[in-house]
């Protein structure tokens, strides 16, 4: 009988102990939930701020291209990044697939500036380049680099009022 009544009240004591432990984990987990669907909202908003930046960057290039003598945005879009294709054998490898940079010369005209540097790579080194283009009030710009060797481009960026508004930093 002695054992009933001590495992009742082992049973009783642990009920408060537990219950209170319990009770606080669901919290947590509701706030875990409530941070989630918070952290998921602020997701969800700054996509749509994305998108929308994205948008509006693309209808400022559209607008202002045209100040550059030489460009249109259907030449621009239409410059296409070279892909760096390996060699299995060793470390070295070709541009392949991108606009050849001196036919847009010969298309656009002579850019506005033109410094030609030597990129070093794990690989090796390489000579590119980058040719400048811009509108007579310089608020507008136009940034192809290329490889000399493969006179391929491989990153355009184009820029209004010093704002990146097409391509990626290089």
């Amino acid at each position: 009988m002695s054992l009933a009544i001590l495992s009742l009240c082992f049973i009783i004591v642990l009920a408060i102990i537990v219950k209170p432990s319990l009770s606080a984990r669901a919290t947590k987990l509701t706030n875990i939930q409530n941070s989630s669907s918070v952290s998921d909202k602020v997701y969800e908003q700054n996509l749509s701020s994305n998108i929308a930046e994205s948008a509006e960057k693309k209808e400022i290039a559209r607008k202002n291209i045209e100040r550059v003598v030489g460009w249109t945005m259907n030449k621009y879009n239409a410059v296409k990044l070279a892909g760096f294709v390996s060699h299995k054998n060793d470390k070295n490898g070709d541009y392949v697939g991108g606009t050849v940079y001196s036919n847009l010369v010969k298309e656009i005209g002579q850019p506005t500036s033109l410094i030609e540097y030597t990129q070093y790579y794990p690989t090796g080194t390489a000579i590119e380049g980058k040719a400048t283009w811009n509108s007579t009030d310089e608020s507008v710009s136009i940034i192809i680099y290329y490889d000399k060797s493969y006179d391929q481009v491989i990153n355009k960026q184009l820029y209004v009022n010093n704002q990146l508004v097409d391509g990626y930093n290089y």
